[in-house]
């Protein structure tokens, strides 16, 4: 009896460079989403970002409805509005003593929504929260809307 060698099938110079294809592709992938995940969204020195809350798919992904982005400020609703220069107020300030809301116009004709919260009350209303607050106010922002709120100021 002869032994047979079992030989594993090889890998063709083709399938090593598709092979090498798909997994740099996964790699950016992976990339561009953690950036989109982990990447701070700035709007200038007098909002200093806490971070997001996702209500996205299960997954965790950026998709409908979206994500929140929220920022503390030590600048009272009216301070908020007039901050974001380059727009116009549409609604000024109002709301109630745990919330206020206003409405911007973007200088590109976008709707900006804005809610701003007392940072106790919003640590209230969202006890499951990983922020460190120490600022007296926490700004909400929705993620459709950052890049006309960060051009208008």
């Amino acid at each position: 009896m002869t032994k047979t060698a079992t030989s594993k099938p090889k890998l063709t110079r083709k399938k090593k460079i598709w092979l090498g294809i798909i997994a740099g592709l996964v790699v950016i992938l992976l990339g561009w989403w953690a950036w989109g995940q982990f990447a701070p969204r700035p709007l200038g020195d007098k909002l200093e970002y806490l971070g997001k809350e996702d209500y996205g798919n299960i997954f965790g992904f950026d998709s409908f409805p979206s994500s929140t982005y929220y920022y503390e400020t030590d600048m009272n609703a009216e301070e908020t509005a007039n901050y974001f220069t380059k727009a116009s107020i549409v609604e000024g300030p109002s709301g109630t003593n745990k919330w206020q809301s206003f409405t911007l116009r973007a200088s590109n004709g976008e709707t900006i929504y804005f809610y701003i919260y007392p940072s106790e009350t919003f640590l209230e209303e969202k006890p499951h929260t990983s922020f460190t607050i120490e600022k007296n106010y926490v700004l909400s922002i929705p993620d459709s809307k950052y890049s006309a709120a960060k051009d208008s100021l």
